[in-house]
């Protein structure tokens, strides 16, 4: 039997940046997301580099596991308010 699992802590950029793909954000509009959440974001490559760390922290091999694994971390996005609902993404309802 499984020992129940604790939520894991995790950093507002980390939060964010696992919502939005959650909500099928692509990684290359991740910087969008934080931007509008008043985080910065300095590079892809540095977004790319906090999913990989992440991934490794919880032993996930793709971003669709990493997201699977931390689901009850997921916080709700204004994805109209950020301007990609333009863009054919909408919360999951």
């Amino acid at each position: 039997m499984k020992a129940p699992s604790k939520k894991p802590n995790l950093s507002p950029y980390e939060r964010y940046l696992l919502s939005a793909l959650a909500y099928g954000v692509p990684v290359g509009k991740l910087p969008v997301i934080l931007e509008f959440y008043s985080i910065e974001a300095n590079s892809i490559g540095i977004v790319d580099k906090h999913l990989r760390s992440l991934r490794k922290k919880f032993n996930c091999k793709t971003n669709t596991q990493l997201v699977y694994e931390l689901r009850n971390r997921v916080v709700a996005l204004d994805l109209e308010g950020i301007g990609l609902r333009t863009l054919g993404f909408e919360n999951p309802e």
